[in-house]
């Protein structure tokens, strides 16, 4: 999450303390307390948006690592015939045509390159397998070229999860600035003759302070 909003939502939460540290001047039923009680819904949210949102990255790391474990070991099953069928072509010219390493070693490409290598492998095992790559090499081929191309699948949906995740993090962040503009004037009416009171209130919510005016500025339709 970014810095920004981690300190929106802790100065959200010291708003929310504001008004429980304050209760006898927000009365039950008011529209003072109504309002806080939407900021404090809204806070509690987001900081349940803010949990997930981490606890999907850490899932993320651990999505990736597989990806890059899966990559490796499927590079390495492709080396290996691609060097061996250079050793075979010694004696078969044009025999390793079929398995080059690809050009590119994105993801893709080799996981292309692992489904051309066991097809054009099955006609000829034989003779990989007689210069002692084990005989079950195509089958791990396959089995590593649908590893990468799970793990790759597995994390683009996380990715799209933590974009969604962030998207609903600001809505909820622009939902509590929206609310607490509401809460401001309402609060410095009933602080109006409490000059401590208002500069305890002011200092709560510094942090953003400027930022949720400007924001609330731009929103407002502009003068004919």
């Amino acid at each position: 999450m970014e810095r920004r909003n981690l300190e929106y939502i802790e100065m959200f939460e010291h708003v929310v303390k504001f008004r429980a540290t304050h209760v006898d001047l927000f009365p039950a039923g008011s529209v003072a307390a109504q309002s806080f009680d939407e900021l404090g819904a809204a806070v509690a949210k987001v900081s349940d948006q803010a949990a997930s949102q981490v606890s999907r990255k850490n899932g993320g790391r651990g999505k990736t690592a597989v990806r890059v474990a899966a990559r490796a070991t499927l590079q390495q099953q492709l080396q290996r015939i691609s060097d061996t069928a250079l050793a075979i072509s010694i004696d078969t010219p044009g025999f390793a045509d079929s398995f080059r390493m690809p050009e590119q070693r994105s993801d893709k490409a080799m996981i292309l390159a692992g489904k051309s290598f066991a097809n054009e492998a099955v006609p000829v095992k034989e003779k990989f397998v007689r210069h002692h790559l084990q005989a079950d090499f195509i089958e791990k081929l396959h089995i590593a070229a649908a590893d990468l191309e799970q793990a790759m699948l597995e994390q683009a949906a996380t990715n799209s999860k933590g974009v969604s995740a962030t998207r609903s993090i600001e809505d909820t962040v622009d939902l509590c600035h929206r609310l607490l503009q509401r809460l401001d004037a309402i609060v410095v009416n009933i602080l109006a003759d409490d000059s401590a009171l208002t500069a305890e209130w002011e200092n709560t919510w510094r942090v953003g302070h400027t930022a949720a005016r400007s924001a609330a500025a731009a929103a407002a339709p502009a003068a004919s």
